[in-house]
């Protein structure tokens, strides 16, 4: 890996005065993992970089190469664009959201105050969601892989509307809260796991309380 990346990595952390265990819980990786990038062990995934761009407020060029201004925000929509477009703006502004429990997650109701600093040990910076009762959740278990495993961290936005197909996070009748894909077929209503060895859930019929749908995925390495 090009040393001077680490170097980039380095110095754009500390010119927004943040620990590594900060950045890390930031964007959804391990402190460790950071370590490695920032000391030349490892080379950061793309994805880690444009995340990484966001919250230092630099450009991913930038940090991969030294050749833009380090003054340039990029977003996740920088990925796939010609280097000579500008980057367009994230979806919404930066905001930080509370990693929190199944539990915490099935007892969500919609009056609540938005989450504040104690409701959660661990924070992540998302610019895929505005609104104020936004949270995120670490994959626990395999039903929903391969596309999701454990450990993996996603966003939940509590506005967005559940239609078919999207992935959703349900109160399941218990003191916690589930993950699946939502299918509508005509008048039919199912709560789909992506791996074929646990059983699809009919809620034809049935009470269905949606938290939230997901709305971005970090994953882990």
């Amino acid at each position: 890996m090009d040393n001077n990346i680490s170097n980039r990595l380095t110095l754009s952390r500390k010119k927004i005065g943040k620990t590594q265990e900060y950045v890390a819980n930031s964007i959804g990786i391990s402190k460790v993992s950071l370590n490695r990038y920032e000391n030349g062990h490892r080379k950061p995934p793309l994805d880690v970089v444009v995340q990484l761009a966001s919250l230092y407020q630099v450009s991913s060029d930038w940090l991969l190469t030294g050749k833009k201004e380090a003054n340039h925000q990029v977003t996740t929509t920088d990925i796939g664009k010609p280097n000579v477009e500008p980057a367009p703006p994230p979806h919404h502004p930066q905001k930080q959201i509370p990693v929190i429990s199944w539990v915490q997650a099935g007892a969500w109701q919609e009056v609540q105050d938005p989450f504040q600093p104690g409701d959660s040990d661990e924070w992540i910076i998302t610019v895929e969601t505005n609104h104020p009762h936004a949270f995120a959740l670490k994959i626990r278990g395999d039903s929903m892989a391969p596309e999701f495993s454990e450990g993996d961290i996603v966003t939940v936005d509590p506005g967005v509307e559940a239609i078919n197909g999207k992935y959703v996070i349900v109160k399941n009748g218990s003191e916690e809260a589930t993950f699946k894909q939502l299918i509508i077929d005509g008048g039919n209503v199912y709560l789909k796991p992506l791996n074929e060895r646990y059983p699809v859930i009919d809620m034809t019929g049935k009470e269905l309380h949606i938290v939230g749908v997901v709305v971005e995925k970090r994953k882990k390495y």
